[in-house]
């Protein structure tokens, strides 16, 4: 198909989070242990908006970040978290449907 008619029918075939967003992350969830790093939709505003992303962009390379094991992340919803021992110190006035995004306990 050639890259140019490959990257207008597939935008997200070359996407995924690299190295320094990787680094991003793994000092966001030094020391956080049972406290939540942040709700899923201030991670996803937070990438689109440092890294320049769409909002279907964001989502996938938060995907993808809970998908690389070494980082241990986790999207739970808050009534989850809650039940499986999570601090949500600073969350408690989200709605209890939210997702967090957490390090994996």
């Amino acid at each position: 198909m050639g890259s140019e008619n490959t990257k207008k029918f597939f935008p997200l075939v070359n996407s995924g989070v690299d190295e320094v967003t990787i680094g991003r992350f793994q000092q966001a969830i030094k020391g956080k242990d049972l406290i939540p790093i942040s709700t899923l939709s201030d991670a996803v505003n937070s990438l689109q908006s440092d890294l320049g992303l769409s909002t279907q962009l964001a989502r996938l390379y938060v995907n993808q970040l809970s998908q690389y094991k070494p980082m241990h992340l986790v999207k739970l919803k808050k009534t989850d978290a809650i039940a499986q021992g999570y601090d949500l110190k600073g969350f408690e006035n989200i709605h209890s449907s939210e997702k967090l995004l957490l390090v994996e306990k």
